[in-house]
């Protein structure tokens, strides 16, 4: 029984040290993300709607 708590308790000290170096990581990933992609998707131009239905060669033209 020892040898079981003891070889659980050293993979949870294992398992603590990869979960920090992951989130680590996927910090540092969505920190990168929001610097590349800041504004990128704000402002962009689109067509208004009408209120009234649309053929497709009216809304193309």
């Amino acid at each position: 029984l020892k040898t079981i708590i003891n070889a659980l308790l050293n993979s949870i000290k294992q398992l603590v040290e990869v979960m920090t170096l992951t989130v680590f990581c996927l910090m540092v990933f969505a920190l990168f993300a929001l610097q590349v992609y800041m504004g990128v998707l704000k402002n962009k131009c689109v067509k208004s709607m009408p209120s009234a239905n649309l053929t497709n060669e009216e809304w193309r033209a």
